[in-house]
């Protein structure tokens, strides 16, 4: 496409953005380097003004020069929701520039020389016409994740990069600037003046964590997630026309299991924002346009009024904290002011590989440098003082934070649209947030159920570890929404039915994963989502959603205990017999029949045959061992009827099996 063309394109296409701007400073920063090496380069962006014949960018698109390590010069051509890229190739030395693009559409060949010091500078070529002429260029005092996301989508436009190149580029470039200031200081007179300095990188699957000032880590979204799902329709599985499927036991009425506050919390602090994605379409080759970049955050998808709803059926008082509401302190409220832990949390937002999770608290829009730090930004400074004026202030302090930088809390970058540095910022709650509540506000969580339906928590085990909770699923990858949400309203539709628990839940779940099958009428919520990922990820649903028990001393996994590795015991078999105690529709006679068939056929090794065709009727197709009568009744009603082994009895959860 020719640059005149584009630059038509781009002028006439909409403009979609979530939150406005704030101005970059253009003033420029103290010193002069015209005797400076490559590396002063490297923070600099400069943005297009006009070509000589007065050709000049229309509003809401931008043109920018950026520099990146090892030589490599960007042309980043964007509006809110369209780009292109041109890469080329520079050397600085004794204050000349020499640069050179070789795209058809694009080529200028030159030398010159380049003052970085100067915020104004004259470049000799144009940038919308070929021919003869210049162009004039502001430089920008910016920060550095401001060339992070043009890197990135950079990589990913013009050079077809994976998702993890492009990244991995991103952090060569983070970490060229740390070692710029540090190893040459007079190329770090032409650092992005007086700011904090950038301290730190760490790649993350989704993006970068940063430090500023060896401060805490915060978090940049490169992207929100991967590409849609591509599995195959699930089948009706052999039982799926069997009507004992859909019948629902009477409770056990032993509530055991149950937490003893039957109150669910939803928090979704995006479930009406629109947010900007365009990785997905990038890759599957479907084009950018602003109806197809911009949508809902994903939280349409988790049903929230319908599952409360039901929730609210089974006895269960339910508040959802959505959208701005979804404040740090309004979350620490209903966390911690009640009789106790919340039985059933559920959480849908940005999530990150460490455990933290963005809260609704809008902090701003793009920033200059000297607004990177938390106590610059004067929504954070209104949080504080809040949280402060409820009787929070510890959690400011909590492990070592001050009130302007807490352990417990940073900031998230995510991107409104294609062009560089637009980003918005929220306030984010560490894993450490949820140690706080647990050892200084004695916040309790070994009876709730936990559901984060966020990208990349269970990456590693700092979330769960930190909450300690007695069920805890969380996805270890950058999900999808779709495959977010459907497990929330499986979960809430599973645990509904008297004497299902979160084990028997999550089981089931990997059970129409490995199967393809559908069985309960909600195991078509996973329709088309059970190979949910895209390239170069794990694809399979039992790699990616990982189920904890606390046991009272760490956190153990559903698919190494349990259920699933019971000793001696076959998992489909626990299934059949689960299911056959509860064709009486009564869970705790269900248990009991159990009882009487093993003392009477299936301890000798028995079906029970013509003698009992009942008891024949609810074997596995064999006599069951010992190990799975007891593992079965103890799921069904909560107390084995027999013996059985006692070492990998996972700790039991159930909605309201009490009632």
């Amino acid at each position: 496409m020719k640059r005149r063309s584009y630059a038509m394109m781009l002028a006439a296409a909409a403009a979609m953005i979530l939150h406005g701007c704030t101005e970059d400073d253009p003033t420029s920063p103290p010193g002069s380097v015209t005797g400076g090496t490559a590396k002063a380069l490297l923070p600099l962006s400069y943005y297009h003004i006009r070509d000589s014949d007065g050709t000049a960018p229309k509003d809401s698109t931008v043109v920018t020069l950026l520099f990146e390590p090892g030589g490599t010069a960007q042309l980043y051509v964007a509006n809110p929701t369209e780009a292109i890229a041109y890469k080329g190739t520079y050397s600085y030395a004794a204050g000349k520039l020499a640069l050179k693009f070789s795209d058809a559409d694009f080529k200028p060949d030159v030398s010159f020389t380049l003052d970085t010091a100067q915020g104004a500078v004259t470049l000799p070529f144009k940038i919308f016409s070929d021919g003869a002429g210049s162009s004039t260029w502001e430089r920008k005092r910016l920060s550095p994740q401001h060339n992070f996301a043009a890197i990135f989508k950079a990589a990913l436009i013009n050079e077809s990069q994976t998702v993890d190149g492009a990244i991995d580029r991103v952090v060569a470039y983070a970490n060229a600037l740390i070692d710029a200031r540090t190893a040459d200081k007079r190329a770090a007179a032409t650092l992005a003046s007086s700011g904090p300095e950038l301290t730190a990188v760490e790649k993350t699957p989704n993006g970068v964590r940063v430090k500023y000032d060896n401060g805490p880590w915060n978090y940049i979204l490169l992207y929100s997630w991967p590409a849609t799902p591509t599995s195959g329709a699930l089948t009706a599985g052999p039982l799926a026309s069997d009507p004992r499927v859909h019948l629902d036991p009477e409770s056990p009425h032993n509530p055991i299991s149950d937490p003893p506050n039957k109150t669910a919390l939803f928090i979704a602090p995006f479930k009406r924002l629109k947010f900007y994605s365009w990785v997905d379409m990038l890759r599957s080759g479907a084009g950018m346009s602003p109806s197809a970049g911009y949508h809902f955050s994903g939280s349409e998808n988790f049903e929230f009024d319908a599952m409360e709803d039901l929730l609210s059926d089974r006895g269960y008082t339910v508040k959802q904290i959505v959208n701005d509401d979804a404040s740090v302190t309004n979350i620490v409220r209903a966390l911690a002011d009640g009789a106790g832990a919340p039985g059933f949390i559920a959480i849908n937002t940005h999530g990150h590989a460490d455990g933290a999770l963005t809260s609704g608290t809008f902090l701003g829009g793009t920033q200059a440098i000297t607004g990177i730090a938390l106590k610059d930004f004067e929504a954070y400074r209104r949080e504080r003082d809040a949280l402060t004026a409820a009787g929070y202030g510890d959690l400011l302090t909590y492990d070592g934070g001050t009130p302007d930088a807490p352990a417990t809390l940073a900031w998230t970058a995510i991107e409104r649209d294609m062009r560089p540095g637009s980003y918005s910022y929220f306030l984010t709650f560490t894993a450490k947030f949820w140690e706080w509540l647990r050892l200084r506000r004695n916040v309790k969580f070994d009876r709730s159920l936990v559901y984060i339906g966020s990208c990349l928590t269970d990456k590693t085990p700092n979330l769960r570890d930190a909450i300690q909770a007695r069920s805890h699923i969380a996805f270890n990858i950058a999900v999808r929404p779709e495959l977010a949400g459907a497990t929330f309203q499986y979960l809430c539709k599973s645990l509904s039915r008297p004497s299902h628990s979160a084990e028997e839940s999550y089981y089931n779940i990997i059970r129409i994963a490995n199967t393809r099958q559908m069985i309960y009428a909600e195991d078509n919520l996973y329709n088309g989502l059970t190979s949910a990922v895209g390239k170069g990820q794990q694809t399979e649903l039992k790699d990616i959603l990982q189920g904890y028990a606390f046991d009272g001393t760490s956190m153990v996994p559903y698919q190494s205990a349990g259920w699933l590795k019971t000793a001696g015991a076959d998992p489909g078999a626990i299934w059949w017999l689960l299911f056959s105690g509860r064709w009486g529709q009564n869970a705790q006679a269900g248990a009991d029949g159990m009882r009487s068939c093993w003392q009477s056929f299936w301890k000798d090794g028995q079906t029970g045959g013509l003698a009992n065709p009942g008891c024949h009727n609810k074997a596995p197709g064999r006599a069951p061992v010992e190990a799975e009568v007891a593992y079965a009744s103890y799921l069904l009603s909560g107390l084995p009827v027999v013996g059985g082994s006692s070492t990998t009895r996972l700790p039991r959860w159930t909605l309201n099996d009490g009632r």
